[in-house]
């Protein structure tokens, strides 16, 4: 379900599943909390998923709480069913988003 990958010293988590949901939203957490651990900057690419219920909004935000307190996450390759999930419950002020990588490296390193 998560790819991992490294560029310009970014750890990129790809979420490599096409929903979100509670099939699935408890192996989400369980198999990127311990990943995400020890990293300072992270993108969560989320291309591949097309659909996002509240529970995948809760599985995101329960490991991005866990995280180390100084790393920070960006959020990339939204699809417009998610990016609109994502809008409606103003997530997008919480969590910084782009379009891409290249943008999403360019948000980490200027916050």
């Amino acid at each position: 379900m998560i790819k991992t990958e490294t560029l310009a010293g970014v750890v990129i988590f790809v979420i490599d599943t096409q929903r979100l949901d509670a099939s699935n939203a408890t192996a989400f957490h369980s198999q990127l909390s311990p990943l995400i651990k020890g990293h300072d900057r992270i993108i969560l690419d989320f291309t591949s998923v097309e659909f996002m219920d509240s529970t995948g909004i809760g599985a995101l935000v329960g490991v991005t709480k866990g995280k180390d307190t100084d790393a920070r996450i960006a959020m990339c390759g939204l699809t417009p069913a998610v990016e609109t999930i994502f809008k409606l419950l103003r997530m997008d002020m919480f969590f910084l988003v782009a379009a891409d990588r290249s943008d999403a490296i360019a948000l980490l390193e200027a916050s």
